[in-house]
């Protein structure tokens, strides 16, 4: 049926072809169509009185179906209105749990900060503590920082680090106006020995049978005792014990005057800090500064004639007194006056010929005033980079030192450091004052060769006017 209603078209050739089958199998059964007709009638009538006994079933089910869907669906609203209201107060739940969380998390910050002020001021308190009273706080100290450590929250790590402030009032009361205990220091004989300490603020006295003096922290971060020439003060430290009074000395610089004291050297001491590259530098700066010396000597030293005695010799020349010009020439001094020798010597020679005598003079004489200036050039330009590679060297020592001891003590990389800067600086030292040198002797050089090139053209000129005035 749902075939023929979705095509209707398809309904008139199966009719066709289904009475076709209808009349062939009464044909063949030999029924006539009154017959057929009258059976047809019959259950047509039995199929409308079922059909009406259906209808009446229907109508007295469907009443009660009704009423049983009225209530599904007033059950549905009252599930749906109560699903509703979980809701509502599911999310509710969560906005409070939010709240709630936050709540925990701002607790927990406060905690945490609370913690870290506890841990930084007892950390602070251990920095601060003289070196005198390590043995007294120390373990103490180390404790709390262990318990708060093994803590498993922030709260509980507060309760162990509250501590921390009992311990520091303690330590207020026990210093406020001076405190005497007793515990060990180490001499200046090397030895470990127990004493009485006193602690006046920033400052502390020890004083046994072997030795007093000034506490300070020594090379193994124990306390080390450092006697003061003129003062006896294991005298002053038994008074004070004995409830008396007593007179300490006092270094307003806590030490840091003798720090710097300690930490200055002589020039020996000094040179020594850059290690194996600083021998080649000073090896530099000491053949370059001989060389300057003797080049400043020998250039200085030399010369040159006046630019009258060349005008005179010409003078003399031109007049035909060539005898009395080689005896002026002979006179003169430095390798100007050899050159002048020579030209006058010739000079009756052609003027070229005069030129090239006195130009290869001029080339004769520069090889002897500018040799080893090349020399201290290279130290200028050599020493830096010396420097620099001793600055490398350095380096590279401190960093193997920050692998080996970290970078907790500054003094376990000075040697390093040391070395990277003492090198620098003394390549710098050396190659200033070379370059000036080199500067300053090359002038000179200059300057004499330019003083015969000058007097060689003078006097080849005078030669040539001489001549055709001739």
């Amino acid at each position: 049926h749902s075939f023929f209603h979705r095509n209707p078209a398809m309904i008139k050739p199966y009719l066709s072809a289904f009475l076709l089958s209808v009349a062939l199998s009464l044909s063949a059964s030999g029924q006539t169509l009154s017959e057929v007709k009258t059976g047809a009638s019959a259950d047509l009538e039995a199929a409308m009185t079922e059909l009406a006994d259906l209808r009446a079933s229907i109508r007295e089910e469907k009443i009660p179906l009704a009423r049983e869907r009225r209530e599904l669906e007033a059950q549905v609203r009252s599930l749906r209105a109560e699903a509703e209201a979980a809701r509502s107060r599911v999310d509710n739940a969560d906005v409070r749990l939010d709240q709630l969380r936050a709540q925990i998390s701002g607790r927990e910050e406060e905690l945490r900060y609370v913690a870290n002020l506890l841990d930084e001021y007892l950390r602070g308190m251990q920095a601060r503590v003289h070196v005198s009273e390590v043995a007294l706080y120390e373990e103490r100290i180390r404790g709390i920082l262990d318990s708060a450590e093994t803590r498993g929250n922030e709260a509980t790590a507060v309760v162990s680090l509250a501590a921390a402030l009992d311990l520091g009032s303690e330590r207020l009361r026990t210093i406020s106006g001076g405190s005497i205990f007793e515990g060990q220091a180490v001499l200046p004989n090397g030895r470990f020995e127990t004493g009485t300490f006193v602690l006046a603020g920033p400052l502390a006295y020890f004083a046994n049978d072997s030795a007093s003096g000034l506490v300070l922290r020594g090379e193994s971060l124990r306390p080390a005792v450092e006697t003061i020439a003129n003062q006896d003060i294991a005298a002053a430290v038994a008074s004070l014990k004995a409830g008396g009074r007593a007179n300490f000395p006092v270094d307003s610089t806590l030490g840091n005057a003798r720090a710097i004291e300690q930490t200055r050297t002589g020039l020996i001491g000094h040179i020594k800090k850059g290690g194996i590259w600083i021998i080649p530098i000073l090896g530099f700066a000491f053949v370059s500064l001989v060389i300057a010396a003797f080049k400043a000597l020998e250039l200085y030293s030399i010369r040159m004639p006046q630019d009258a005695s060349v005008h005179k010799l010409l003078d003399l020349l031109g007049q035909g007194k060539n005898e009395e010009a080689k005896q002026l020439a002979a006179q003169l001094p430095g390798p100007g006056g050899k050159m002048l020798q020579l030209g006058v010597r010739h000079a009756n020679d052609s003027v070229a010929l005069v030129e090239e005598i006195c130009i290869e003079k001029v080339i004769e004489t520069q090889p002897k005033t500018q040799r080893l200036l090349a020399f201290i050039a290279t130290t200028a330009a050599v020493s830096p980079l010396l420097g620099l590679l001793g600055t490398v060297t350095g380096m590279i020592t401190t960093f193997e030192l920050i692998t080996i001891f970290g970078t907790g003590d500054a003094r376990n990389l000075s040697s390093g450091i040391s070395e990277a800067l003492v090198t620098t600086e003394f390549g710098l030292i050396v190659a200033i004052p070379a370059l000036i040198f080199h500067a300053v002797l090359s002038r000179k050089a200059n300057s004499l060769l330019a003083t015969m090139e000058k007097h060689a053209i003078t006097f080849t000129n005078g030669l040539k006017i001489t001549r055709e005035q001739a």
